[in-house]
């Protein structure tokens, strides 16, 4: 008599043996929702969960969860070790100083043991940004509680210490991995199968981040819900060939470049000087690895507290970035915020007076000045072109397409102008909205150090020198 099955039933029943086969085969991994981290205990890879259980597997809807093997693992990714954290997770508690009332004093120490690490490290242009770079090393610990997370980027020419800083913080974060190239494959693992935080340290950063194919990578790092698609098997066809990928995480640059435009209105940029300090002592992974096992028990103890609910410092897209950063300071350090919230103004300034100066702004200025040739309430694109190019030399200068492509962005609506040219109905509302938002001053010049002394240029001038 055949083995082989014959009716629909004996069909199903085969079916449901090889997939009982396949669940029974245990499965790596190193995210679950009860996870605190994977941690070291007795020279092997285990779970610490957020019951403050150690276990090399776990049972999830019928499936065998074991740890990842060392040998799949980056080499470089720093782990703690259990004993550790273990230790420094019984110390926690609430302190009874008025200043600090009811926030953990473990806690708060830990804050200012990191500022001194990263002062220990590397000078950063403004005191300010140590407790900039000291939230975010807790925020990775926290990752999941946050909606954004800020692109944090050093800019500088070679030996300003930029490096030495990234390694400071990739060593101490969550799952920290330095990465010297970028390999759009082995970019997606990082993000989703390791939920790593991500610091990139390499020259002519974003020409490498085009050549992989990565840029919707970088771009969606910073915000939650955003995903990346990849059709991984073309042969199956239409809803079978995608799969998508949640690449949200912690990132940190180190280049000797500005990025893009779009990138840098999710980061927080800081240029790198010449440090009269002499930093002889070498960044190492082990010397940050206590610091990485009580940070890694402040997620165990931790994880599961409300984060205290802040409103936005400033408006917009950086405000959305800063805002779990400043949730940490509320929460660890909250002696230091009004530190922190002149800081992020800070940084809001210097925004505002690079956006001032940027091509954008600069086609708004020249708009604004030839609005009275207006035509029937029509003003024509080649004479505002005409206006941008006046006192440009000659490889400075953009055609009518290109300004006419930047007014379409900025939201002025296309017609026609009596000539049949193209034109932009006239809104001054819009442009004068615009010109506020771009930081231009009243008379249209941009508010720069050279063309003006307002309040906020003084202050905004050599902050971070952007």
């Amino acid at each position: 008599m055949s083995d082989i099955p014959q009716t629909f039933e004996e069909l199903m029943a085969e079916e449901l043996k090889i997939k009982d086969k396949q669940q029974a085969k245990p499965v790596f991994t190193a995210s679950f929702d009860n996870l605190c981290d994977l941690v070291i205990d007795e020279g092997k890879i285990k779970f610490l969960t957020f019951d403050g259980e150690i276990t090399d597997k776990v049972e999830i809807d019928n499936l065998t969860l074991i740890p990842p093997p060392k040998a799949g693992l980056p080499p470089n990714l720093l782990i703690a070790r259990k004993e550790q954290i273990l230790n420094y997770a019984q110390k926690h508690d609430v302190s009874d100083v008025s200043e600090n009332k009811g926030v953990c004093k473990v806690c708060t120490h830990l804050y200012n043991e990191l500022i001194e690490y990263h002062k220990g490290i590397s000078e950063l242009p403004d005191p300010s940004l140590y407790h900039l770079i000291t939230s975010w090393d807790f925020h990775t610990y926290l990752i999941e509680k946050a909606n954004f997370s800020p692109i944090i980027y050093f800019y500088s020419v070679a030996e300003r210490g930029k490096s030495r800083t990234l390694k400071g913080m990739v060593y101490v974060s969550y799952r920290g991995l330095r990465k010297g190239d970028i390999r759009d494959a082995q970019l997606i693992r990082d993000c989703t199968n390791l939920k790593a935080a991500l610091a990139f340290d390499m020259m002519d950063f974003w020409d490498k981040v085009k050549e992989s194919g990565s840029v919707d990578v970088l771009l969606n790092r910073f915000e939650r819900g955003l995903t990346v698609s990849r059709v991984n098997r073309p042969e199956k066809g239409a809803f079978q060939d995608t799969d998508y990928y949640n690449v949200f995480g912690p990132t940190i640059l180190a280049t000797n470049e500005i990025i893009h435009d779009i990138a840098d209105t999710r980061a927080i940029p800081i240029i790198m000087k010449n440090s009269e300090k002499d930093f002889e002592n070498e960044v190492l992974p082990e010397n940050a690895l206590d610091l990485k096992e009580q940070l890694t028990a402040f997620r165990l103890v931790h994880f599961k507290d409300e984060l205290p609910t802040t409103e936005k410092i400033v408006k917009g897209r950086l405000g959305d970035i800063t805002r779990p950063l400043y949730q940490i300071i509320c929460k660890i350090c909250p002696k230091n915020k009004d530190l922190f919230i002149g800081l992020v103004k800070k940084i809001q300034k210097t925004k505002l007076t690079e956006k001032a100066n940027s091509l954008d702004a600069e086609v708004l200025i020249a708009m604004n000045e030839v609005k009275d040739e207006t035509i029937n309430g029509v003003l024509a694109c080649q004479l505002i072109t005409n206006k941008y190019n006046k006192e440009k030399e000659e490889k400075e200068k953009f055609n009518s397409r290109r300004i006419g492509n930047r007014l379409r962005s900025l939201g002025f609506e296309p017609t026609s102008t009596n000539t049949s040219a193209l034109g932009f109905v006239l809104n001054q509302e819009l442009i004068d909205k615009l010109l506020r938002e771009y930081g231009v001053h009243p008379l249209g010049l941009p508010v720069t150090s050279e063309t003006s002394e307002t309040p906020m240029a003084v202050e905004a001038k050599g902050i971070f020198d952007l």
